[in-house]
């Protein structure tokens, strides 16, 4: 268990500051559900994207336009895709989404695919368990 400090300037609109404080709520929730998409190099503590692992895991649904949407490219080129991958949503919901709500709206739809408890992570044999402080 960890804790963090989040500050807010004085000049942030009610709409960013709600946004940040769902994105926490989110990561608290379906944090651990991102796991396998990162590769962690134990050496350095520096996490990696895996772009093969998420476009895997996004073949399952094919019948998904969103899904269908990220697969179809790359990552970077599907970030740019999301004014139409917005949308393509908004067919399929009868419902509004401004940018933030479309942006928790995406990332629950992946965090709802992956698997809800992850296979946890062994230790590399040259790296001792004692001096890792969290928990994979």
């Amino acid at each position: 268990m960890g804790w963090t400090r989040v500050s807010f300037p004085y000049y942030m609109s009610n709409e960013e500051y709600e946004y940040i404080l769902a994105a926490i709520e989110f990561v608290a929730v379906y944090g651990q559900r991102f796991l396998p998409l990162y590769h962690l190099n134990w050496n350095t503590g520096s996490w990696t994207f895996k772009t093969n692992t998420f476009q895997k895991s996004f073949l399952k649904e094919k019948d998904c336009k969103l899904c269908a949407s990220f697969c179809s490219t790359t990552i970077s080129q599907a970030i740019n895709k999301l004014p139409n991958i917005q949308q393509q949503m908004m067919d399929c919901k009868t419902m509004e989404f401004d940018k933030y709500t479309f942006y928790l709206e995406v990332a629950k739809h992946i965090g709802n695919i992956l698997p809800e408890f992850p296979p946890h992570r062994r230790f590399p044999k040259d790296i001792d368990p004692n001096s890792v402080f969290f928990h994979m």
